[in-house]
């Protein structure tokens, strides 16, 4: 009962820091005097996308599977888009960049669902391999695999977060798509190997 409070808890506090860092980053990045050209979006977008996805990868990494954990989760991050959208979409009419405002407003949530479930996998992998105890070192080696993968082979922006937000495309739209569907699918339903929910230290 205990474990499973403060995983609520944890999840509580990551929504209120994606909230905290998209504001303080929209007042900080907002031009003092009215004549000095609005950029403000730029930063915001990138903060806003990229907590989403560090909450999500981290969500992923350190949750036991169970259909009560990935709801919750699911939620979470869900929530955390919708209510963070405003933020970015201030910015955005500030801003006025080429990037249609339906881009960060929609890729944010797909973003952060593929980045639970490729967390969440990363995690059962290392713990079928019997390194579990690897598995907060290995599952930042597994993130940081992904972007270089897609800086260097596929070129996509689907999983570099501070370039998604400024790159609209149809591809990186697709990879989101099908790894949040994939995650739903796949935090459904229990890993083989994983730990039991509910099963964590009290």
């Amino acid at each position: 009962m205990t474990a499973r409070v403060d995983r609520i808890a944890r999840a509580d506090a990551g929504l209120a820091l994606v909230l905290a860092a998209t504001a303080i980053v929209l007042i900080a990045t907002w031009p003092v005097r009215p004549d000095t050209p609005n950029a403000s979006w730029y930063t915001v977008s990138v903060v806003r996308v990229g907590a989403l996805v560090a909450w999500g990868w981290l969500l992923g990494a350190n949750s036991p599977p169970g259909r009560a954990v990935w709801r919750r989760d699911l939620t979470r991050l869900a929530l955390g888009a919708v209510a963070s959208a405003p933020l970015e979409a201030a910015a955005h009419a500030a801003t006025v960049p080429a990037v249609p405002v339906a881009w960060g407003m929609i890729i944010a949530l797909p973003a952060s669902f593929t980045a639970l479930g490729a967390g969440r996998l990363a995690t059962w992998l290392l713990q079928r391999a019997r390194l579990g105890a690897l598995a907060p070192i290995g599952s930042l080696a597994a993130a940081i695999a992904l972007v270089w993968l897609d800086l260097n082979v596929l070129h996509s922006a689907a999983f570099v977060p501070w370039v998604l937000p400024s790159a609209p495309g149809v591809f990186p739209a697709t990879v989101l798509g099908v790894g949040a569907a994939a995650t739903v699918q796949l935090l459904a339903r229990p890993l083989a190997g994983a730990q039991p929910e509910g099963t964590g230290a009290s």
